[in-house]
């Protein structure tokens, strides 16, 4: 016997552009991604603080594409851009789902998607990382960025948590669009006090998840000049991202693209 309670909520992802420069490439887009949204209270929690704050996830990631935002302005990219603070992530990937059911723009005219969840908070590293890296030409436009600026591009830390199926970036892969996931590196440049994994993993989905003293933003700006450069040369290329022969998006790719 189960018994289940429904709740029906209305809520909104929160959209906006920035329109390309060349006449050809302007009504092709990118679609920058970063949930807004967290888990609301917790009513069983001791003392005055209720509230899933969600500061690592994701309003850090939030914050990082907002100021890709403001400088892919003044980047003048010949492809469009759309940044999306997505709704609902929690709940099941609801608001990209939404997004990518209904699109803005004709879904076969979005041509990547580049999503921030849960980024760095702890400092600098040798290491990047990138879930989907050996995916798709925009890991391999990642890679490129992270050698020319001295460090190591690196993918999936634990492929056994299948990261790439559990955020808002596999909304957009299912309908063939490639899509990249930024990642947290690993390999600090100066050791830390603490094991930043545990900390982590200790505030996920918790109350706790705010402002710690541990943070180091550092590597979250670093990190995603990185995605937006990356993000960039795929916006200014000739031909637009795809998968790699034989991914197991490829035939939806060539079904939304005619290709």
């Amino acid at each position: 016997h189960i018994e289940t309670a429904t709740e029906r909520v209305q809520d909104a992802n929160v959209v906006g552009v920035v329109y390309g420069t060349d006449a050809a490439l302007a009504d092709e887009y990118l679609v920058f991604t970063s949930h807004h949204d967290h888990l609301g209270m917790n009513p069983d929690v001791e003392g005055d603080d209720k509230i899933f704050n969600g500061a690592a996830d994701n309003a850090l990631g939030v914050s990082g594409m907002l100021a890709m935002a403001e400088a892919t302005i003044a980047a003048e990219p010949r492809r469009s851009i759309i940044f999306v603070a997505t709704t609902a992530e929690e709940g099941g990937l609801l608001g990209s789902s939404g997004f990518v059911t209904d699109p803005p723009v004709p879904l076969r005219k979005i041509v990547a998607n580049l999503n921030i969840d849960s980024p760095q908070a702890f400092g600098l590293t040798n290491d990047i990382g990138a879930i989907g890296l050996e995916m798709s030409s925009l890991g391999a436009a990642f890679a490129e960025v992270a050698h020319e600026r001295g460090f190591k591009a690196v993918g999936d830390p634990n492929p056994n948590a299948g990261s790439f199926y559990r955020s808002d970036q596999v909304n957009f892969a299912k309908a063939g669009i490639p899509a990249l996931y930024l990642q947290r590196g690993t390999d600090f440049v100066t050791p830390l006090s603490f094991d930043p994994e545990e900390l982590r993993l200790r505030n996920y989905h918790q109350v706790t998840d705010e402002i710690l003293p541990e943070w180091d933003l550092q590597g979250l700006v670093r990190d995603t000049k990185v995605f937006l450069e990356a993000a960039l040369r795929a916006a200014n290329a000739d031909e637009q991202p795809r998968w790699v022969e034989g991914h197991e998006f490829e035939e939806e790719w060539k079904d939304l693209y005619g290709q």
